[in-house]
């Protein structure tokens, strides 16, 4: 007997413990927002955290050279870098648009990690359904859709990724779940 389709899944461990509750509907969708949290801070630990000292300090007007024109240029440069991961790029454009919307410094920042994580989490999401509709058939593929863009709605509007990038760029103030909550005694059972 198969262990279901997430353990095939060819993605980090922690998309795959997201793929589990989320096909499961014993799993509310907060649970599987905790889960995602939890898998996409793995993400940014291997993907930007080698790169946020360089970006703060561009953004936020620490480096010498950033005048309005330059930083630009040097987050095009950044952007566009083969050493710098897909995520960490992915929040230099972020970041860029968010500067032409008009927000300044560390909170353009903020905006662009939010941004970065929401595209992530979205990606995964049809990487997940694409490998459930191939496993275990259409009717699968849906129910992975529903709950993923559910789970991304829930997490966008209690603001979730503005709270996930904050505490990336150094708030303390900000909680972040390490690990996803696991309910395994009989009075913490799925809601009736």
């Amino acid at each position: 007997m198969s262990d279901g389709p997430h353990k095939s899944l060819p993605l980090r461990n922690g998309y795959q413990r997201v793929a589990a509750w989320a096909f499961k509907p014993a799993f509310s969708i907060t649970q599987v927002g905790e889960a995602a949290e939890v898998a996409l801070l793995r993400d940014v630990a291997i993907e930007v955290t080698p790169t946020i000292k360089s970006l703060v300090g561009i953004v936020d007007g620490q480096d010498l050279l950033s005048l309005a024109s330059s930083m630009h240029d040097q987050l095009d440069r950044m952007r566009v870098d083969p050493a710098v991961d897909t995520l960490a790029a992915n929040a230099v454009e972020g970041a860029q648009m968010a500067l032409r919307d008009g927000y300044g410094g560390i909170v353009a920042l903020e905006k662009g990690i939010a941004s970065a994580l929401a595209e992530r989490l979205a990606a995964v999401g049809r990487a997940m359904e694409e490998h459930y509709l191939v496993k275990a058939g259409p009717g699968a593929c849906q129910q992975m859709r529903r709950r993923m863009n559910e789970t991304i709605t829930q997490m966008t509007n209690s603001g979730t990724f503005d709270r996930m990038a904050k505490s990336i760029l150094g708030d303390r103030s900000v909680n972040v779940a390490r690990t996803p909550t696991v309910h395994d005694g009989l009075d913490q059972g799925v809601p009736l």
